[in-house]
């Protein structure tokens, strides 16, 4: 009978679990000779002899390392150490590792052994992402199938000529040795905070593991999931340690564990947690040669995981009417569901660019843009255009939304195969300029028929680079709406019960309040009308009813980064806040429900967080934080744990550190000084970042002309192409 705990059986047939490898695992590791892997100081006693003398054996690694670099030079010893574990295969418990779906897996070790195991793992359909050094692109790899990343805390033997990335041959060289690779630790804790650890070693003395589990304690405490501890030798008190801290230990080998898991997980089971691909996938009716030949597993990853292939079957998740009336939306429903207005605008483009017969046009590629203000619905049309297009219209359709990939390769692939016009509908095209760009250049290079429809607002579409700019064929202008479709609105929200105040006037007082005045959009109109009193009020009141101090504070934080147009991940939030999405769900929801709103994205196997919308989003900003020492601290609490490895980091990173938009939020030069120099800690020599940081120098009245010139003709050094436009 296995003593192994039935949650974490449970955790990790749902591929839950994070597995860490200690330098004990590879112990049982086969070497042509019949020799034991080196472990701690027996590799030192390894270098010892081949550098320096029988009298510096059993003398520290750390110590003896920087003798032998000192003596040899780092490339030199890091070739030896790669001769040394280069010929070690996996043990009969190593191959078990690839068999089952981990979230992730973490290793101080720098062998090869992992990689052989999962390379010899011929039955599953697992992969293995190896990440070593910070830069590396993880959402790309999370998005394709059947993907476990591999983080390598210390170095790979793959890679020993990087000055700059050494390998880490003892836990205490971490600190000078740190650059370049932190944000793998970062990654580390944020995943303990979602998901059980399962730490495997050697012994208690393995001090890879116990320098981790100090830094994973010290940072959070009882906010981690209840962890795994699999060990030989320990006993009572480290037991009862640890037990306080929310580790439970498990006193056998590793390759006991590994068997027992094995033996009691059935291959059905296991199997359950990486399923293979749907074969049925939707567009392969679409033509004969995808029904026939099927999809390729690149093809079946991208449609399902990287974009939304639009259809008339598509699943979406119900959304209640009256969140849709106050400005939130999520994939599809409102639309299926039929909640929105038909909008005259939508009827002139589709007749105008889509129903266009293929003779009379005027371009093989079109790029329309949709123009609106914040709050003018241009996101619903944009999806209703998308739906009707796909659904009425029989065309090939193809949604983008912020968490999309746009990959040109594969987009023209399904154009090949479909042999029809490609539509591309792109919600908010600022975030992927480089991507657009790419798909216009090459689209006319391979005779791809194409047409892009974006909707993006006036001030984010006005800062765009002057090349995307120019490629638009048309334009279209949102309007704000006309009688008989303020009628149709009004009989709507009485159909779904969403009236409120305006439930007891009569016809004409409802068209009255929901008639366009002193220029307010169509968001902030259906907010008045049905609450009867002003917007502002209505969404601070909404903010000041949260009573508890965290919600509100996380309410906060979403704020900030969702006027933006950034969603934002689970990881973020739980290091900025110190909470997983499991507490979340059990003691935040309902403080901020129908205000904040989680959805699980499947690229990258995470939840984000938004607001009903980034307008409101902005006020509760403006309206909440009046202090300037306030955003500023919030700004810099942000900024501290940005992991710009994400996307969605990333774009946070450059929305957060924009000159024109910290001019537009702080008053005070300091405090836009403290910004980017804490955005500098975060990035450093980000040439963006210092070309932003040079315009803020150039437009303050507290600037610095001779800053500026010295921070652009660094930025212009680091990357002369890719600068923005002022």
């Amino acid at each position: 009978m296995s003593d192994i705990p039935k949650a974490l059986y449970e955790q990790i047939k749902e591929a839950k679990a994070v597995l860490f490898l200690g330098s004990g695992v590879n112990y049982n590791a086969e070497h042509p000779s019949g020799m034991s892997i080196p472990i701690g100081n027996q590799l030192g006693d390894e270098l010892a002899e081949k550098y320096l003398g029988e009298k510096y054996k059993n003398k520290p690694l750390d110590y003896i390392a920087d003798l032998c670099i000192s003596e040899t030079g780092l490339f030199e010893v890091q070739e030896y150490i790669k001769s040394i574990f280069e010929k070690f295969k996996p043990a009969k418990e190593q191959l078990l590792i690839p068999k089952y779906s981990w979230k992730g897996i973490f290793t101080t070790n720098y062998d090869w052994i992992i990689e052989e195991a999962y390379k010899e793992n011929k039955d599953d359909n697992l992969e293995l992402s190896k990440f070593i050094k910070n830069g590396e692109n993880i959402e790309k790899e999370l998005s394709k199938h059947n993907v476990i990343p591999y983080f390598k805390l210390h170095g790979c033997i793959s890679n020993i000529y990087d000055q700059d990335l050494p390998l880490i041959l003892t836990p205490e060289q971490y600190l000078s040795y740190r650059k370049n690779r932190e944000r793998l630790f970062d990654k580390m804790k944020s995943y303990a905070y979602e998901y059980p650890f399962i730490f495997v070693g050697h012994s208690i003395n393995d001090i890879d593991i116990r320098k981790i589990l100090d830094e994973i304690e010290r940072e959070l405490g009882d906010n981690k999931q209840r962890s795994y501890i699999v060990l030989p030798d320990i006993e009572g008190p480290e037991q009862r340690y640890l037990e306080k801290r929310k580790f439970t230990c498990l006193k056998k080998t590793s390759e006991d564990f590994f068997n027992e898991i094995h033996e009691n997980i059935s291959d059905t089971a296991r199997k359950l947690s990486f399923a293979v691909k749907d074969i049925d996938h939707p567009i392969t009716k679409r033509c004969w040669r995808l029904e026939k030949e099927g999809l390729s597993d690149r093809l079946f990853e991208y449609l399902s995981y990287n974009i939304t292939y639009v259809h008339k079957y598509l699943q979406y998740e119900y959304l209640e009417p009256r969140l849709f009336y106050k400005g939130y939306m999520y994939d599809f429903a409102p639309i299926i569901q039929n909640l929105d207005v038909r909008r005259k605008i939508v009827e002139d483009i589709i007749q105008e660019v889509v129903l266009e017969y293929e003779e009379s046009l005027h371009e093989k590629q079109q790029f329309i843009l949709i123009r609106g203000h914040a709050g003018s619905g241009k996101s619903v049309l944009l999806k209703r255009m998308a739906w009707d297009s796909a659904v009425e219209f029989d065309k090939l359709v193809i949604y983008a939304d912020e968490n999309a990939i746009l990959d040109y390769a594969t987009m023209l692939d399904i154009y090949k195969k479909c042999n029809q016009r490609m539509y591309l509908f792109v919600d908010k095209p600022s975030v992927f300029e480089e991507e657009l760009n790419d798909i216009l250049r090459k689209s006319k290079r391979d005779n791809f028929y194409i047409t892009i429809i974006c909707a993006e607002s006036h001030i984010v579409w006005n800062s765009m680079h002057e090349s995307i700019r120019n490629s638009i064929t048309n334009s279209y202008e949102m309007t704000y709406l006309n009688e008989r479709e303020i009628e149709e609105l009004i009989s709507l929200l009485e159909r779904h019960d969403s009236l409120g105040f305006m439930k007891n006037k009569s016809k004409k007082e409802r068209k009255n309040l929901l008639e366009y005045k002193h220029g307010r959009q169509l968001l902030v109109a259906l907010h008045e009308a049905t609450l009867g009193y002003p917007f502002e009020d209505i969404i601070y009141e909404e903010y000041n009813s949260i009573a508890m101090p965290e919600a509100k504070s996380l309410y906060l934080t979403v704020c900030i980064l969702h006027r933006l147009n950034i969603l934002v991940r689970a990881g973020l939030i739980s290091r900025v806040h110190g909470i997983s999405f499991t507490s979340f769900k059990e003691n935040l929801f309902e403080p901020l429900e129908n205000v904040v709103f989680a959805r699980y994205v499947k690229k990258t196997h995470d939840y984000n967080y938004q607001t009903r919308h980034p307008h409101i989003a902005e006020m509760v900003f403006e309206l909440a934080l009046n202090d300037e020492r306030e955003r500023l601290d919030e700004y810099i609490r942000i900024l501290q744990f940005l992991d710009i490895d994400y996307k969605s980091d990333f774009e946070a990173f450059i929305q957060l550190t924009n000159a024109n938009s910290l001019l537009e939020v702080f008053n005070e030069y300091d405090s836009i000084n403290t910004i980017f120099n804490y955005a500098k800690l975060t990035n450093p020599d980000n040439p963006q970042t210092l070309q932003q940081n040079a315009i803020f120098e150039y437009s303050h009245k507290h600037g610095s002309f001779q800053s500026a010139s010295e921070l652009l003709n660094k930025a212009y050094e680091l990357s002369p192409t890719r600068l923005s436009p002022f």
